[in-house]
């Protein structure tokens, strides 16, 4: 389970900014460590989120992960394809 800093859980559908000067993104996947689907996207090890329509892969051990904020909550969908 992924966490933002301000402690709240990361969900599938939340919206998100990685800073003032970029765009809104929405968390479109999760992925967990160790699994087939964590390994694809290249963080096996650390798991994930992918964050749209940026195309980003935000992991734990990544710069963005700490700069991460919940904006607001979306509509939870599993790996939603927008």
């Amino acid at each position: 389970m992924f966490k933002y800093a301000s402690g709240e859980q990361v969900l599938i559908g939340d919206i998100v900014q990685i800073s003032e000067d970029e765009p809104l993104q929405k968390v479109s996947r999760i992925f967990v460590a160790g699994t087939p689907e964590a390994e694809g996207f290249l963080c096996e090890s650390t798991g994930g989120m992918l964050l749209k329509p940026m195309q980003l892969l935000v992991t734990p051990e990544g710069s963005e992960w700490n700069d991460l904020v919940l904006v607001s909550r979306g509509p939870a969908q599993e790996d939603d394809p927008s």
